[in-house]
């Protein structure tokens, strides 16, 4: 391939600076959750589940929500909380959730932050 600059003769050509920025990119929140029982998250009525999310990617220091929803098979919703989590140093927070434990059954627990950010079913 022929490249000519002479089809722009005539006109003036210019060196047009290019400004390259470096921003850093806003880290985005993720958060994570897990049963005191993580390889089969099985129990029995009367047993004690503990589900203990981690958010990471906050800004240090500040106070965060987490939304916690337990629902049954059909997805109605048994039990809710929000807990308080404050970011460390690394922008790192946990929270910890006792579920109710008073039947049989299929349950699902659903979290998110407040900027949306959501954990998969547990």
């Amino acid at each position: 391939m022929n490249f000519s600059l002479s089809k722009y003769s005539g006109a003036a050509m210019m060196a047009t600076p290019i400004l390259m920025f470096a921003a850093h990119a806003a880290t985005a929140s993720v958060l994570s959750g897990v049963t005191n029982k993580p390889n089969n998250s099985t129990f029995f009525p009367g047993d004690t589940i503990t589900v203990t999310f981690h958010a990471s990617g906050l800004t240090a220091g500040k106070a965060t929500t987490v939304n916690i929803k337990v629902k049954e098979a059909f997805g109605y919703e048994l039990a809710s909380a929000s807990i308080l989590a404050t970011a460390d140093a690394s922008g790192s927070a946990y929270a910890v959730y006792h579920a109710p434990s008073t039947r049989y059954g299929y349950y699902r627990v659903e979290a998110a932050l407040p900027d949306g950010t959501a954990v998969a079913s547990l």
